[in-house]
Order: structure tokens, then sequence, then C-alpha cells
């Protein structure tokens, strides 16, 4: 039974029984489930995983080199303290929201959802709600929670049961108006929750297990790693190892940093300290002659024997999520063992708790409520430096006084020279190019990715482009294979712009060398499908290409270069042009609906063209229609495609582009 309304949780002298329960919370001893074999544990490694920019990536993990659980208890009791000093009461008093964790009746625990269930909803929901009022709120009387984690929801039946992710996450920036008038906000804590919400989906990550012996040797296993192996493409060649890379975010220095660094300090003092060696020159990675030529990666394909765990790879996995989400602290939980790590970016290092037993510490309650508040302090902290920063860039990018600036018209005038345009290679060298070459070398560049080094797409279809439809090709062969420069093109993704029903969609540059000279193409498009199911539907749309490039059809088809695969894991990539935006994305920037009678009447040619080669669109909508800039039309995402359906079918097109159009068309 929780505690009524407005009772006195703690005075500094008394402590109310429930608190009292919450802080020497446990979990029970849970017995393993009877299906502990269906809980086969499938590769942690997610494809861009091996793409995050090296200065981002992890080098080393060191245990912390303290209790945490000590310290997170402490801390939950400094700041108790802290806001009984500071209230005008000097109590605590319960909420309607303050719920205390029950333990109630169950014994065991099965898979990784069912650990994720019972941690959040009986652990985080009482911790978040004391973190969210002593760090955001604390002037709130009902102890509404702007934090807690999610739990994580099983999704296909075929999906890792072994491993779940979730996260701790922040409340909707759409929704905080709702209950911002019983929050109490102050307007400086206001004006700082908002880009934490908009910039962070989870502000912590989680690792959830299944609790099972081989989930409890993997999170025992994960121990110190003085030079971590980042896990990167097996392709080798000469690459650039020089590229700028992405600039880390400042780290917090006070709150568990500060403890870790003077722990780290005091021993470092103890040491002798040896001298220095040296770096030798076979240190850096080996990069071969510089001659162009590189190996694939070998494989061809995911392998198909049965993945066995290894503490590495589920560190790299949770390492990038926290990347991705800009988050300190990475949880890894399997009902019986539990550790807590702490990122730090600018010296690439994960700082590793020691392990903890939920059903064994102390006070685990307690020190769940003080890693909540730690992980409060922390972004509240980061978010102050990051605002110093923008405050100080937006001061120094203030124009300069005109004394300053004594060639300011010079300037100008170099600033309105109209920039040379790249010239585009022609049609012939562009399919020959990209056509000819069986080896597609995958780089992405945008966010926090840019590949140290490139993933090893191999064809497994060939060019539509008309000038090579008839060009001989066969599958190519197992084993690794050595390819010179004329055998090979690079493509560099951008950001996606597209997430379709089967895959995403990036725009694209190609480069690759003729004899000489070498030719960058920056018009292309390239969509990438992960899953199996999704894959298939690929497969189709590619042989939908084909038949209209057999038949000669290319007025208002893009040109489609080639059906790739990622030799490790088996990805399937369309390499096409790039064909401007939507239509529907062109009629938002006109600011109106109306077609010309020239756009209606092409639009229909394009859709007659197309049904004479016997095709059947199936999904005919303003965002699979494409405008380039000379106004010529495209129709895209053939997945739903059929070839020669019954002479009735093409109707449903055409009911679908006239509803585009108007019904006045018809």
């Amino acid at each position: 039974m929780a505690p009524r309304t407005h009772d006195i949780l703690t005075d500094g002298n008394s402590i109310h029984p429930k608190l009292q329960n919450t802080f020497n919370y446990s979990f029970p001893i849970f017995k393993d489930a009877k299906t502990v074999s269906d809980f086969i544990p499938l590769p942690p490694l997610r494809f861009h995983d091996r793409h995050i920019d090296s200065s981002l990536t992890l080098k080393s993990v060191k245990p912390l080199g303290f209790s945490v659980a000590q310290y997170l208890c402490q801390l939950c009791d400094d700041e108790l303290a802290a806001y009984l000093r500071n209230s005008k009461e000097h109590r605590l008093r319960a909420g309607q929201y303050f719920m205390p964790p029950e333990k109630g009746c169950l014994t065991i625990l099965s898979d990784a959802y069912d650990v994720g269930d019972y941690y959040a909803s009986r652990i985080c929901a009482a911790s978040t709600c004391f973190a969210s009022k002593l760090c955001y709120h604390p002037s709130d009387p009902y102890w509404h929670s702007i934090i807690w984690v999610s739990v994580p929801r099983q999704g296909r039946r075929d999906e890792d049961r072994f491993r779940a992710e979730t996260g701790l996450m922040m409340i909707d920036w759409e929704s905080l108006p709702v209950i911002l008038p019983k929050l109490s906000l102050h307007e400086d804590m206001l004006k700082e929750i908002r880009p934490i919400n908009e910039n962070h989906p989870h502000i912590a990550t989680y690792e959830m297990f299944a609790f099972c012996p081989l989930a409890r040797k993997l999170v025992r296993d994960m121990g110190p790693v003085p030079h971590f192996k980042w896990e990167t493409p097996f392709t080798v060649g000469p690459f650039n190892k020089d590229r700028p890379h992405r600039v880390f975010r400042p780290d917090a220095k006070a709150g568990l940093w500060s403890r870790i660094a003077s722990t780290y300090l005091s021993k470092a003092s103890k040491r002798q300290h040896p001298k220095q060696r040296p770096t030798p020159s076979g240190g850096a990675p080996k990069l071969g002659r510089v001659n162009g030529i590189v190996s694939d990666s070998g494989r061809r394909g995911p392998r198909a024997m049965r993945y066995h765990p290894e503490p590495k790879h589920y560190l790299q996995r949770a390492w990038c999520r926290a990347v991705e989400n800009d988050a300190t602290f990475i949880i890894f939980h399997c009902g019986k063992y539990e550790r807590i790590g702490f990122r730090h970016r600018e010296t690439q290092t994960l700082y590793l708790s020691e392990l903890i037993d939920p059903s064994v510490v102390p006070m685990y309650g307690k020190m769940e409520i003080g890693l909540q508040i730690a992980i409060a302090k922390d972004l509240l902290e980061r978010r102050a430096a990051s605002r110093k920063e923008e405050e100080e860039l937006a001061r120094t990018s203030k124009k300069r006084p005109a004394e300053d600036n004594e060639n300011d018209g010079s300037n100008k005038r170099q600033r309105t020279e109209k920039r040379p345009e790249r010239a585009i290679p022609s049609a012939e060298v562009i399919e020959a190019g990209l056509g000819s070459r069986d080896l597609a070398l995958f780089r992405f560049e945008y966010g926090n990715f840019n590949s140290p080094v490139p993933s090893s797409f191999l064809r497994v279809e060939p060019s539509c482009a008309p000038s090579m439809k008839d060009r001989p090709f066969s599958q190519p062969v197992k084993g690794r294979k050595k390819h010179k420069p004329s055998e090979y093109f690079t493509l560099t993704l951008s950001e996606p712009f597209d997430h379709g029903a089967i895959g995403t969609v990036h725009r694209a540059s190609a480069k690759f060398e003729v004899e000489s000279t070498t030719v960058e193409y920056f018009g292309l498009a390239v969509k990438l499908v992960f899953e199996a199911e999704h894959q298939e539907r690929l497969r189709n749309e590619y042989k939908i290409y084909q038949h209209m490039a057999k038949v000669g059809f290319t007025a208002n088809i893009l040109r489609v270069h080639g059906l790739f695969h990622d030799c490790e894991t088996g990805l399937l990539a369309l390499v096409m042009d790039y064909g401007g935006p939507t239509l529907g994305e062109v009629m938002f920037q006109k600011g109106d609906k109306k077609f010309t009678s020239q756009e209606r009447e092409a639009l229909w040619d394009a859709l007659q063209g197309l049904h004479k080669t016997k095709v059947l669109h199936g999904d005919i909508r303003t965002s699979n229609i494409t405008v380039d800039e000379s106004d010529n039309v495209y129709f895209i995402d053939f997945d739903c495609a059929e070839i020669d359906p019954h002479p009735d079918a093409f109707e449903d097109d055409e009911d679908s582009l006239a509803s585009i159009l108007s019904d006045e068309i018809v």
C-alpha cells in the first residue's frame, strides 16, 4: 500500500517505512525459465555500427576503480539532504504518483523482454519518479515524472529474445504542455529541458538480456579491455585514414567523472611512471602499397553457423547506441547481474562498474535512485556546457567592425562570383563506369558516420542502363578476391532522405578511375534493404526495371546501375539515378495542388507508356513519382509491381493517378 498523499517521507531525522522499503528494495531470487534453449542469441552488431567515425568509437574498457553501488547510494543521500535544506518546510512529502516498488510473487523470469519489463516496471517506475522530482521540478507536490524507462516490446516471433534494447526517455515535448501546469517547472529549467528532449531520444541506454546462464556469463565476462578492437568491415585497401573527424560533444566535468578522474589520478601518483616508449612505425594499421588495389571481405553473405556471443560485440553495439543518443550512461542487466557503464567521450573510454547482484546489494533501490539522479545531473551539466559553446559561437560569428575589414569589397566580389559547376560525365562514361565494375565500396558520411573502412558490395544483378543491359554477367565466386581500380567504384552515401516500406534511400556520389582520370558522379540514389522478406520485394523491383530495360522503355524510368549485396551481412542495395524531389514535395513547395495541362498530359503519357510494357505499378501516389530539374517525371518504387497482370488491373493505376490529378481528368 502506498503512503497517503502529503505523508511525510522524511524530515532528515526520521524516515517513513515505505520510503525505507523503497531504499531497501532488492530482487527476489529468480529461477531459470524452462524454455532457456529458446533464447538463441543473434549477432548484435548492425550494419551501420561498423561505419561510425573513428573519433567516436570505443578505444578501451576500464574498471571504475571504486564501488558504484556505494557511490550512488551516497549521491542519493546527498541530494535528498540538499532538497531538505532548500525546501520551505525542510520535509519531503509523498505525492499522488509516489509508488514504492512491490516485490510481488513472480519467481521466474524468461527472455530479455520479460527481464526488461520487470526492471522497468518494478525498479525504474519508482527511481525515475524520485530523480525527476529532486532534479527537475522539486516544487511539484504530485510527484509527476518527466522521465521513465521504456518497457521493451517484442516484435516478430523470430526476433532476438536473448537481448532487448530500451532506454531512459524524457516526456515528449509536444505532450509537455498538457502536464506543464502541474509540474511547477521553473522557467530556466524549462529552457534546459527542451533541447535535451530534442537531442536525446534515449538519455541513457539499457541493454537487457534473458535470464539464463549464457547471459549471466556474458555480463560477468565484460571485463577490462585496455585496447578495444573496434570491428569495421573486412575490406582491405589503401583507404584514406586522414579524413576530417567528427567533433565529440563535451563531457560533464563534475559528478561521476570527477570521482573516476580522482581515483585514477591517485592510482597513477602511486605508480612509478615508466619511460615513454617511442611509437613504432609498425603500430599504425598497414594499408598496403598505395596502388589502388583492394580486397573484398571474402564472405558471400552472413554466416550460416550459430552465433556464439562475445562480450566485445555487445559492448560495441551498446557504445554505438550511446553515440547515437549522445548518452553517457549504459546499463547492462540480465536479472541476476547488472553493470553500469560510464561513457567518456574525450578519451573514448567505457568505465564499467563492479558486478552488481540486485538480490544481494544492500539498498539496491537507493542505488537505482542514485543512478537516475546521476544521469539527470550529467545531462544538465552537459546541457549547460553546450549552451556556453553556443553563446560563444554566436558572439564570435557576429559581423566584425568595418575597420577590421579593409578588404570587404574584394571579399564581397569573390563571394558573388559564380562558382564553377562540376562537369557532369557523359551518359556513356557513367553507365560504363558503374555497370562494368562488379565491386562497389560503400562509405557513409553523415551525422556520426564517417566510414574508416568501406563495406564490400558485390554485384548480384547487372546494370539496366541502355548501353550496359546486354553485358555478360556471372555471379561472383566464393573467397576473397583482389580488385584493380578498373574493377570497382566507391559510393559515398549521405543522410537518408526516405524511409520507405522496405528500406532506406540515400543520396550518393560515385567515384571511379578511367585510365589515369578520376571520375565523380553526384546524381545517384541507393536503396538499402535489410530484412529478408523485404529483400525479396527489392529483387522483384529490380526484375521490373530489368524487364523495362529489355523492352526499351526508358523515358520515365530512372537508370538502374545494378543490384549489389554486402559480402558480410547480405544486405541488398539497389544503385540507381536520383530522380529529384517527389511530386508531393513539388506540390507542397508550389503552395497549391493544381496541375497545368502540360503536367497532366506528361503524367498520363508516362503512365500509358508504362502500361504498354505490360507493367502494373500497383502503388501510384505522389511519393512514388519524382520530378527532375527539367520537369521530367519518373515512376519509382516498383516493389509492388507486376508484369503482365490481368488487363482490368491497369485501371487501378489509372484511378490512383486520376485521384492525384483531380476528377476532371477522368
